[in-house]
C-alpha cells in the first residue's frame, strides 16, 4: 500500500475514534443533566428540610447514585436509627442531618465505586415531624421541623410571603382543631418589633397565607352592588 494512502486512512481512523468519544462523552453529560433535572423538578412527597433538623427514627430516606442503581433505595430508618444500603449494609442514620449523612455516605460509597461519586439523598417523609405551607409564599412546601417554631421561622423557610401575600390574616390550621384555625396579623407583631412573642407553629400544623384583596375590584363590586340595589327600589316606587 502506497505511504500517502496508509497516511490518509490513518488519519481518518483519528478522526472518527475522536468523533465517537466525544459523541459518548457529550451523550454521557446530557442524560446525567437530563436525570438531574429530572430528580429536581418531580419533589412528589418531598421534603424540604431546616439544615438543623436531625433524622429521627420513623423517618423515610431516598438514595440515588448516579449510573449506580444497585445501590438505589428508598428506606425507613429503623428502631436503631439506621438504614439499609445495598451491598453496604446498615449505617447510622438518625441525628444527623441530611448533609452529615449524604457526607457519611459518601464515605461508604468510596470503598465500591472508583472516580466521581454523584450522589442525591432526600427526606421523602418524616413520621409527621412537618409544617405544610401553602398559599402566596415563594416556596409552598412541607418543610421538616423538630419542635414548635415561631411563624416568622416558617414563613422564613419558604422563601417568605410574596407580593400578593395578606399577612394581616395568616392562618394556622392544627389537626385536632380543623376547620377551626388561629388568625394572626403579622403586622402588628412587626410594628412592635415582637416578632418572638408571634404565634407558635407545631409539626403537623399547616400555615395558610391568603391573597391580598384587591381594593379596586372590591370598590368596583360595591359600586356594581349599589347600582343593582337603586335599580331594585326604583322599581318598588314605581
Amino acid at each position: 500500500m502506497a505511504p500517502l494512502k496508509k497516511q490518509i486512512i490513518f488519519y481518518s481512523l483519528i478522526v472518527i475514534t475522536a468523533f465517537l468519544v466525544e459523541g459518548c462523552s457529550s451523550s454521557k453529560k446530557m442524560q446525567k443533566q437530563a436525570v438531574q433535572d429530572f430528580i429536581e423538578s418531580n419533589p412528589q412527597n418531598s421534603i424540604v428540610p431546616d439544615s438543623s433538623y436531625q433524622i429521627k427514627k420513623g423517618d423515610e430516606i431516598e438514595v440515588l447514585v448516579w449510573e449506580e442503581p444497585k445501590f438505589n433505595t428508598k428506606t425507613t430508618v429503623s428502631d436503631r436509627g439506621t438504614i439499609a444500603i445495598p451491598l453496604i449494609g446498615e449505617i447510622q442514620a438518625s441525628d444527623q442531618t441530611v448533609d452529615e449523612l449524604k457526607k457519611d455516605l459518601h464515605g461508604h460509597l468510596s470503598q465500591y465505586i472508583k472516580g466521581e461519586i454523584n450522589l442525591i439523598v432526600s427526606l421523602r417523609s418524616t413520621n409527621n415531624m412537618s409544617v405544610s405551607v401553602l398559599g402566596m409564599v415563594t416556596r409552598p412546601d412541607n418543610y421538616a421541623i423538630n419542635d414548635r417554631s415561631s411563624i416568622f421561622k416558617i414563613l422564613s423557610m419558604a422563601g417568605g410571603p410574596n407580593e400578593e401575600a395578606n399577612i394581616r390574616n395568616v392562618r394556622i390550621y392544627r389537626q385536632k382543631d380543623y376547620p377551626q384555625y388561629t388568625a394572626l396579623d403579622l403586622t402588628t407583631y412587626l410594628d412592635n418589633g415582637e416578632i418572638n412573642t408571634a404565634g407558635e407553629v407545631y409539626p403537623g400544623d399547616m400555615v395558610y397565607v391568603p391573597r391580598k384583596e384587591n381594593a379596586v375590584r372590591d370598590v368596583s363590586m360595591y359600586l356594581r352592588d349599589v347600582a343593582i340595589l337603586f335599580g331594585i327600589f326604583s322599581v318598588l316606587q314605581l
